[in-house]
């Protein structure tokens, strides 16, 4: 009896049976009472696990079975996480050596092949315990449990299954077994494996029993997966139960490019040395499947232990003069720690320095150490290798030069970078000349310019020099920053730019006439005069500094302008003239409504487009300076309608109404000329005029809106006589210009088709809105009477056929 496991995610549905399973298994169910398996079922499935008396443990409903004999209470229906999605789980559980366990009833036969096959879930994070999977002869429901409350088991051999479940995913199981004896009941409870755990929890579901039909054997999986040493060997094995000869094994190792195929065949082993973790899949299939389904496939990881580790504790720095620890440890797969040896050695001299897990060196320059690790029973061993970097920082930090005011104090200090905090000695020394000092720091009093050397010395020997420059600061120097000329009325911004000197400035402004205007690196002066300003500055170092610029104010041309502008309908002429003084050349702009016109001259515009405008003429000096003048009042466009009517045709037969259909719009009223010589103001829609006599019509619109603009539309129409026509009975083509040809008199036909045909039913000639002058194929004919056909359409589309004769007379 062997099995193998697949995992699935939650809510998916089991794996179907296989498909040659399907030929000779029976879907039943039986519901049996608790005290009766006197007609137990032979197939479980779909789902269908009875709790006796009760109905279906897989189902959603609430369900409750008696105690059964190793039974701590009821099992009871999870309502989620089964691996169905319209089904529910069986909650099992085993604390304090009890369990929750359910049982059915089923018809095994002593020497046939059965097939069990059920969906598991570890309901908690808990690592111990078992499922165990039995089945067990009559028995009473009165039998006590055994004296930890474990169930008892009378043979070893009813034992179908009790591996360690751990998973808390859904995981199928697969059992394959033979029965060794005629059971009735199958048992399913969880076990512990422990006893320091309070309780062990199972969710299980989908169970499937059948039986293998004879010939169909079903081989199952031997190995699992394991954790070896590197280098072991390791033999891969399925199971000799129900064994088919014929079946064909294929073993898979699973790299980086997918699953390779290593052995297929009809072994039962495959043997191979382990170097690195793998997971190598196994399929069996039956050749004499039509369908060539695998019927089996697993999956089995071989991790591999090294067979010796060496772990250190990685390269490292230290400070010069410092001490490093460098630590070091190992294990082997197969012996204790006692066998491992460690040695150190200095990589550059090859000079042993310890055999210790641990050692303390001090190098003084970068050094880099090796280890060597040796399991002394097997001979393996690993090397590894630390470098010491010895950090040697030691520089006394440049500073920047230093100007300060003549005769101020200045204190020195030197700061110095190394890599350890150790002791430091200083002296200073005036390179102009003058006593060596000593100490970190100085106060020195500056009366010229003076370089300062500081030397550095550590207690390991490391020494380092700078200097340091004391210089006297120089006045300031500046910039103003501002306009050389602006518009009358116009505000002065000035600011001043200053570098250099003691940063600490004063500065104090001056009009043209020697008035001080203010203080502060910006300033701003309203209602300025022609001529110098200037910057007195004072940094408290150096004498005061002055800066001066120069301003000239130019005159303001005056804007005027006039225009004989009056409202009225689109379009509208505007004339504006420019009336504007000015002191030197310059230019004007004209706008209307933010839109620039013109740049000079006097204005000329036509306002097409209805609307309110506002006009403005911007006057412009020769020195930039600027004035606008606005006209206060708005100018009105007036809008204007749009007259505009259709006629149903342009021409109409006599006493039949001409349809008229209004199209203006923006009107507030009409005017109609309907060639009566009488205006109407009619506003319908639409309107239909009957004249009463043919002729030529005029038809006029005239439409007004509330500020009196008018536009005007008209069209013309023809009145024909109604449809009459006469046809003549003769003609005589002799050149005596009267009946020359022969042709229909018509009023109201719009078009006519004309056929002559001779006594013998020949077409001799055919036009339209032609004439016949009493020749074929350009020849005269003789006197003789000759057939007519005449199709007329008429102006509004009516047809008529007229047929006759028609005598030629010369």
């Amino acid at each position: 009896m062997s099995s193998y496991q697949r995992t699935k995610p939650n809510n998916a549905y089991p794996m179907s049976l296989r498909n040659f399973l399907f030929l000779f298994t029976v879907l039943a169910f039986i519901r049996l009472n608790a005290q009766n398996c006197s007609n137990p079922p032979t197939v479980l499935q779909n789902g269908d696990f009875p709790a006796t008396g009760t109905g279906n443990l897989n189902s959603a409903s609430d369900v409750t079975i008696p105690y059964w004999w190793a039974s701590h209470s009821k099992p009871y229906v999870m309502q989620q996480n089964a691996p169905r999605s319209q089904g529910a789980s069986i909650y099992l559980s085993a604390y304090a050596g009890m369990s929750r366990g359910i049982y059915s009833c089923f018809k095994f036969e002593k020497g046939k092949n059965y097939r069990l096959r059920y969906w598991y879930k570890n309901a908690t994070t808990q690592k111990v315990g078992r499922l165990v999977i039995m089945a067990t002869g009559p028995f009473s429901t009165t039998t006590p449990p055994a004296s930890d409350g474990r169930p008892p088991i009378p043979n070893a051999k009813q034992r179908l299954d009790n591996t360690n479940y751990y998973d808390s995913n859904w995981t199928e199981v697969d059992l394959a077994f033979t029965a060794q004896d005629d059971f009735s009941r199958i048992l399913i409870y969880p076990e512990k494996s422990t006893s320091t755990h309070p309780s062990y929890d199972l969710n299980i579901d989908q169970i499937e029993l059948s039986e293998i039909p004879p010939g169909m054997g079903l081989p199952m999986l031997k190995s699992s997966s394991k954790v070896v040493c590197e280098g072991e060997k390791v033999d891969l094995d399925v199971d000799l139960t129900l064994w088919d000869p014929s079946y064909i094994v294929s073993w898979y190792e699973n790299t980086g490019n997918g699953p390779q195929l290593k052995e297929s065949g009809t072994s039962k082993k495959y043997g191979f040395t382990a170097k690195t973790t793998v997971t190598w899949t196994v399929r069996i299939t039956d050749p004499s499947d039509p369908s060539g389904n695998t019927f089996i496939e697993k999956d089995i990881t071989i991790t591999v232990l090294p067979a010796i580790e060496l772990h250190h504790s990685g390269d490292t720095t230290i400070c010069h003069g410092d001490t490093a620890v460098l630590v070091s440890d190992g294990s082997s797969c197969k012996h204790a720690q006692d066998h491992l040896r460690f040695t150190w050695t200095n990589a550059h001299t090859g000079q042993i320095v310890g055999f210790s897990k641990i050692i303390k060196v001090k190098p003084d320059i970068k050094t880099v150490y090796q280890i060597h690790l040796q399991d002394t029973l097997t001979g393996h061993y690993r090397t590894g290798l630390i470098t010491v970097y010895v950090d040697s920082r030691f520089e006394v930090a440049q500073r920047p030069d230093t100007l300060v005011c003549r005769g101020s104090k200045v204190l020195l200090n030197a700061d110095v970078f190394q890599c350890g905090k150790h002791t430091v000695y200083y002296n200073w020394r005036n390179l102009e000349g003058g006593p060596t000092l000593y100490g970190q720091s100085m106060e020195v009093q500056v009366d010229s310019t003076a370089d300062y050397l500081v030397t550095a010395l550590n207690q390991h020997g490391l020494m380092d020099t700078a200097i340091v420059h004391i210089g006297i600061k120089d006045g300031p120097s500046t910039m103003i920053i501002g306009p050389d000329s602006l518009c009358l009325g116009d505000t002065i911004h000035f600011e001043l730019e200053a570098k250099d000197g003691s940063g600490n400035y004063q500065v104090t402004w001056y009009l043209p006439n020697g008035m001080e205007a203010g203080q502060g690196l910006k300033i701003r002066l309203a209602n300025g005069i022609n001529g110098f300003y200037t910057a007195k500055v004072d940094d408290g170092c150096a004498l005061p500094h002055f800066d001066s610029t120069t301003v000239a104010f130019f005159p303001i041309p005056g804007a005027i302008l006039t225009t004989d502008f009056q409202p009225g309908c689109a379009p509208v002429q505007l004339k504006a003239l420019d009336k504007s003084y000015r002191h030197d050349a310059g230019k004007n702009q004209w706008i209307i409504n933010n839109l620039h016109l013109i740049d000079s001259g006097d204005l000329d515009f036509t306002f097409r487009l209805a609307g309110n405008y506002k006009l403005s003429l911007v006057v412009t000096s020769g020195k930039s300076c600027r004035d606008t003048f606005k006209l206060e009042d708005t100018l009105k466009v007036y809008p204007v309608p749009n007259a505009d009517f259709e006629l149903s045709t342009d021409w109409e037969q006599l006493l039949i109404p001409v349809q008229v259909i209004n199209k203006a719009n923006n009107a507030d009223s009409l005017m109609w000329d309907f060639s009566k010589g009488v205006w109407d103001y009619y506003m319908g829609k639409d309107t239909g005029i009957l004249f009463t006599d043919t002729g030529y019509y005029s038809i006029y619109q005239i439409a007004y809106n509330t500020y009196g603009c008018v536009d005007t539309a008209y069209r013309f129409v023809k009145i024909s006589p109604p449809f009459q026509y006469f046809i003549p009975n003769a003609f005589s083509p002799n050149n005596d210009e009267h009946n020359r040809v022969f042709k229909p008199h018509i009023e109201g036909v719009k078009t006519y088709d004309l056929y002559i045909y001779n006594r013998w039913g020949e077409l001799i000639y055919s036009g339209t809105d032609g004439a016949w002058d009493g020749t074929s194929k350009g020849k005269a004919l003789a006197d003789d009477v000759f057939m007519y056909v005449i199709n007329f359409t008429a102006l509004k589309g009516q047809r008529q056929t007229v047929k006759g004769n028609v005598t030629l007379i010369r």
